[in-house]
């Protein structure tokens, strides 16, 4: 099969888990583009975290961040954008607040938090140190209305199982939550997914599911790895996702998808 898009996850997946790309990779990465690959990313972060890699891979097409939740030109024009029901972002936020737990809310390239703490800080910096407004108060009628992209609560690993098998399913059935990692539990609009921003992605640039090959390694990326035509996981990934994906390659820290790439540009057959 002859791909022509490759759509990346960052953590767990593009960097090893140093926060490094290795040369190799690096290097693979841009001998399929210059062999005609159209390259991106799909992503949980914002544009503002993954400029670094636009420019080091020169990243012209569009990419998906927010979990799917917006699909943005490099230069940041918003093709496509799904905020969370008004009333549901403030049901999350003040279920939260109840629980004493961080909150991180998104509402466009804006960053809120209830709190500053190292958890706070440590994602402020992997958003190359966008400015952090805290909210002080409870009540974000207002900002819901502006629109609120997502939320993540940030805790115990052991508190967020809690969360998930509690006070979350008390949430309304027009907001899908899922961790992101083991301290990240993320909340977006249930229309929201990597895979459906992919499938509108794919329309965009007139390019079917099975010429687009996705990349990633956590729960959040199943969606986009079901429709791709070759959904990869990575060694590290979660039980759930490798029982999902068509290909299973070497981990973040083995060169995974250098190792896929390569048989991409040869031309040979994966699965």
């Amino acid at each position: 099969m002859n791909y022509r898009l490759a759509a990346t996850d960052i953590d767990g997946t593009l960097i090893d888990d140093n926060r490094h790309i290795s040369e190799y990779t690096a290097r693979t990465i841009k001998k399929a583009v210059k062999d005609g690959l159209l390259f991106t990313i799909a992503t949980g972060r914002s544009l503002c975290s993954i400029t670094q890699f636009i420019d080091e891979f020169e990243i012209s097409c569009p990419l998906i961040t927010n979990n799917g939740a917006r699909i943005v030109t490099p230069g940041g024009e918003v093709l496509y954008s799904r905020d969370m029901k008004p009333e549901s972002a403030i049901q999350i936020w003040r279920t939260g607040i109840a629980e004493n737990t961080t909150i991180i809310l998104w509402s466009g390239n804006r960053l809120y938090s209830n709190k500053t703490d190292k958890y706070v800080e440590e994602y402020r910096k992997k958003n190359n140190d966008i400015e952090l407004c805290i909210i002080e108060n409870a009540d974000i009628s207002q900002l819901a209305a502006e629109g609120v992209t997502k939320q993540i609560y940030i805790d115990s690993p052991e508190r967020l199982a809690g969360f998930m098998s509690g006070v979350c399913t008390e949430l309304p059935d027009n907001i899908s939550f899922f961790k992101s990692t083991p301290i990240y539990l993320e909340f977006v609009d249930s229309t929201v997914s990597k895979g459906s921003a992919l499938e509108k992605l794919g329309k965009i640039l007139g390019i079917p599911r099975q010429e687009i090959a996705a990349f990633g390694d956590a729960d959040n990326d199943i969606e986009m790895i079901r429709y791709a035509g070759l959904g990869v996981a990575m060694a590290n990934s979660s039980e759930k996702l490798l029982s999902e994906a068509d290909y299973v390659t070497r981990s973040n820290n083995d060169d995974g998808i250098a190792a896929v790439l390569e048989k991409i540009i040869a031309g040979e057959r994966i699965v």
